[in-house]
């Protein structure tokens, strides 16, 4: 049996910036392991992002936090559902 990890997220689309990831990033590394599921909910904010290829859109207003997000979601195997 695998431990279940729920999380809630919100990202203020009027505070752009990386102290919000860095901090997601913080919380998903305490918990995060092959014996776990991890479910997170939210609103990013985060329109710059292709989620259907996992690329950034060109000419987005915040391509880094972008990117960081998207490492995010690589480093800690989480996949959109």
């Amino acid at each position: 049996m695998k431990t279940l990890y729920v999380g809630a997220f919100y990202h203020p689309p009027s505070q752009i910036n990386e102290e919000y990831l860095q901090q997601l990033d913080l919380s998903l590394s305490r918990i995060s392991n092959l014996s776990s599921h991890i479910f997170i909910a939210g609103d990013f904010n985060l329109p710059g992002i292709d989620w259907n290829n996992h690329t950034i859109r060109p000419h987005t207003q915040h391509p880094n936090i972008c990117r960081q997000f998207i490492e995010i979601i690589n480093n800690h195997n989480l996949d959109r559902k």
